[in-house]
């Protein structure tokens, strides 16, 4: 469901407003984690999770337009919970079985995902012709398909060593890194901003913040307690 609603909702908002409303996706990702792991996050990191959504939306305001649709929202925020689901879903799966390998797990993954599309194409009797699969297929197009391979067993390793909430972090800090390599590598591309220094500044800060603990003090009593002792 998240792919499809990912095709209409690129037809519907551009690029930029896109990206934007997407980082909404940080606050269900939260949720969600609460939800299914069946622990609060705390203040100190739906604090780093408030400023993530804020670096993240910082890079990416300046070129948005207006929208007035209600429907188109909706199924925005519905491509972002369904997104999250999905994300905090496997992540509680990958670390529920541990020593199983995550290219075994992959593999139950994406044969899922074959079989359920392949009935909806039959279905849709779109597929007579097994050769039209490949049809349009270059060079560059492998050159994708490598890119996310490696792209999704990046996010494996995230979900079995870490967790759904670190991947949206390394996800801000991704765009981060675009913005400036495509203001490098391309001409065309938007010069480097405050906006871009203030997001770099926040996603840091959300980071450190979401990541440490604040050092517990002892009370004074068992201090002074100690001292007596003493």
């Amino acid at each position: 469901m998240s792919n499809n609603l990912i095709f209409y909702n690129s037809v519907v908002f551009g690029v930029a407003e896109m990206r934007v409303l997407y980082n909404f996706r940080i606050f269900t990702s939260g949720l969600l984690t609460q939800w299914v792991f069946g622990r609060p996050l705390g203040y100190r990191k739906w604090l780093a999770i408030v400023i993530l959504f804020v670096g993240c939306v910082v890079c990416q305001w300046k070129s948005i337009g207006e929208y007035s649709m209600i429907v188109p929202f909706l199924l925005m925020f519905l491509q972002c919970f369904t997104s999250s689901l999905g994300g905090v879903s496997n992540d509680y799966l990958m670390k529920k079985d541990r020593e199983t390998s995550i290219h075994v797990q992959n593999f139950y993954l994406y044969l899922f995902n074959f079989i359920t599309n392949s009935i909806a194409s039959v279905h849709s009797g779109k597929v007579a012709d097994l050769t039209r699969l490949f049809g349009g297929y270059t060079g560059m197009t492998f050159v994708v398909i490598i890119m996310f391979t490696l792209v999704g067993l990046s996010t494996s390793w995230f979900l079995k060593n870490l967790s759904a909430m670190l991947k949206e972090f390394a996800s801000a800090a991704e765009m981060i890194t675009i913005a400036i390599l495509s203001t490098l590598l391309f001409s065309t591309s938007t010069q480097i901003s405050w906006e871009l220094f203030l997001s770099i500044f926040l996603v840091c800060s959300a980071g450190y913040i979401y990541n440490t603990e604040p050092q517990q003090k002892s009370p004074p009593d068992i201090e002074e307690g100690k001292k007596l002792d003493k």
